[in-house]
């Protein structure tokens, strides 16, 4: 990704591009949004960068046990399942549970 950053700098200087005018593509952004993030978020594209198409999941802890909740909804679910959602970050602060419970 540094690499990546300094080929648009480059571009961005020699070529008068503009930062918004450039796109990267990749085929599966979720694996890659991670070091897009702890490279671009310091460097001088900060405040001109975004990451699309990312899955809803992957963003949000909290969709991602809507997600499930849903899917457990739909079909039937084993223990594990039931479980995963209840153990669920977003689940447990909305219904103060503890370890305990």
């Amino acid at each position: 990704m540094e690499v990546l950053q300094d080929q648009l700098l480059q571009a961005v200087d020699e070529l008068k591009i503009k930062p918004e005018d450039i796109i990267v593509m990749a085929p599966d952004i979720n694996a890659y949004a991670p070091f897009l993030d702890a490279v671009f978020s310091n460097g001088p594209f900060r405040n001109v960068y975004s990451i699309s198409d990312r899955s809803l999941s992957s963003v949000s802890s909290a969709a991602e046990t809507l997600l499930r909740i849903l899917d457990i909804h739909m079909l039937r679910c084993t223990v594990s399942e039931l479980t995963a959602v209840i153990d669920s970050p977003a689940i447990r602060e909305h219904f103060s549970f503890d370890d305990s419970d």
